[in-house]
């Protein structure tokens, strides 16, 4: 190798290291000032002064909650999308299908907030609630749930389609006894992608689910994302440093314990019953 490629290489190495070596930087700095705050109590009770003191048992509800509610609301429509990708057959049509996907995929999260805004806490009467940030984030993560079912079922053997259609199967049959047995493996890892996405969202959820920092009672309540409740200590709360990378350093773990449930893509093998 010559010292001109040596050079080369070690520019690009540089490159590739700089990024990341900010990031494990900032997760340093993270950690060495959110660990202070982490505790049961800080998992478990309420937050009080405006956030500074107390813990933030009312965010990680209203998180998971929102969450469920996102997942509810996109699986369903997501799933029977990702089979008809599967199943059609015309070129042109799947195309159509992808560029709609990915488009809706890229429209910034904002957008997302401000339509549900207008459509659902305005339009349909729903307030700021945890249902409309819910189905704000169903509607954000679909286009993203879609895109990796569909490429789930995509890498399903041909043998197997074939088989399913040899036995005079229509494509529900199939979908039902055959693809999503077999690729049920792909299919969890994709839920948990989107999921992850979710659970890191902050902008849909300043127009729909609210700022309330109680504990919600029903979905029809104002409540606050872990993700929102960051972003005012950080930005509106004299004092809350500390309290914010606590909160960080929560979410951060969460969003690390889904890359590490997606870290193992093994696909699921196991026999399926016809």
């Amino acid at each position: 190798m010559s010292r001109h490629d040596t050079i080369t290489r070690g520019c690009w190495i540089l490159v590739g290291l700089f990024p990341i070596g900010v990031a494990l930087w900032l997760m340093i700095l993270l950690v060495g000032q959110g660990i202070p705050s982490l505790s049961w109590s800080f998992l478990l009770d309420e937050p009080v002064h405006a956030g500074r003191a107390g813990g933030i048992a009312p965010m990680l509800v209203s998180t998971t909650a929102l969450l469920g509610l996102a997942l509810l609301t996109a699986a369903p429509l997501a799933l029977p999308l990702a089979v008809w990708h599967r199943t059609v057959t015309d070129k042109r049509a799947r195309n159509r299908h992808d560029a709609l996907i990915d488009t809706l995929a890229a429209v910034p999260s904002i957008c997302w907030g401000l339509a549900g805004y207008v459509l659902l806490v305005r339009g349909a009467g729903f307030g700021f609630s945890l249902l409309a940030g819910g189905l704000t984030l169903g509607a954000m993560i679909l286009p993203t749930l879609v895109r990796l079912w569909s490429d789930a079922l995509a890498d399903l053997p041909d043998g197997q389609v074939e088989a399913g259609r040899a036995l005079g199967l229509t494509p529900f049959q199939q979908a039902l006894h055959i693809w999503l047995p077999a690729s049920a493996g792909s299919l969890l890892i994709g839920m948990l992608a989107a999921l992850a996405r979710a659970a890191a969202e902050t902008a849909a959820l300043l127009f729909t689910s609210g700022y309330a920092s109680r504990m919600p009672a029903s979905v029809f309540d104002s409540g606050r994302a872990l993700s929102v409740h960051i972003l005012d200590l950080a930005m509106n709360v004299p004092g809350g440093d500390q309290a914010a990378a606590g909160s960080a350093l929560v979410l951060l773990t969460a969003v690390l314990l889904f890359a590490a449930l997606l870290r193992p893509k093994h696909h699921s093998t196991r026999k399926v019953s016809l």
